[in-house]
């Protein structure tokens, strides 16, 4: 695990200090100063010969960073198609590299598909059902990170089978 200070601002005259208490806007900032520093993530990418691979960046009592590597037509579920949610905590993740798609399933029961492709910040809610996969042909890097503790990722059920998308995703406006 690769050591580095987490700072996060307390929002009062733009002050830092270490371990405050992470909120979006916090964690926004942090994987996007992470995603800048390749020099941090860049060497514990490791693209196997199993579809996905995760590496912890940092962890503490307050925030989990890691990075996941995606071959390509690789995803979350296991079994292939299983949706989650990450229970109480908030994520927030980026690409670094190449590209994932995104099925999630919005405040209104909608399925909202998005392509998410490097410098795009996506913040999944707590409880949050969504399911990410590499649908292009090369590997995809993604640095995440979440309040924690991130209990492990919920399956979830589907009251019908989870919808897979094989056609072009469509964009959407809203994020959940």
């Amino acid at each position: 695990m690769t050591a580095f200070p987490v700072r996060v601002s307390t929002g009062s005259g733009g002050r830092s200090r270490f371990n405050s208490v992470l909120t979006l806007d916090s964690l926004i900032t942090l994987v996007q100063g992470v995603a800048r520093q390749s020099d941090i993530w860049r060497p514990a990418a490791r693209v196997g010969t199993r579809g996905r691979h995760s590496t912890w960046l940092h962890r503490d009592e307050q925030v989990e960073v890691w990075l996941t590597t995606w071959l390509p037509s690789s995803e979350t579920g296991r079994p292939a198609s299983a949706p989650h949610t990450h229970g109480d905590s908030i994520e927030v993740f980026t690409v670094v590299e190449g590209a994932l798609l995104e099925e999630r399933i919005d405040r209104d029961g909608q399925l909202l598909v998005s392509r998410l492709t490097p410098s795009v910040i996506r913040p999944v809610a707590p409880h949050l059902t969504h399911d990410l996969r590499n649908a292009s042909d090369v590997p995809t890097i993604s640095i995440h990170a979440a309040t924690t503790p991130v209990r492990s990722a919920a399956r979830v059920v589907p009251a019908l089978n989870w919808p897979r998308q094989a056609a072009v995703p469509r964009p959407h406006a809203r994020t959940a």
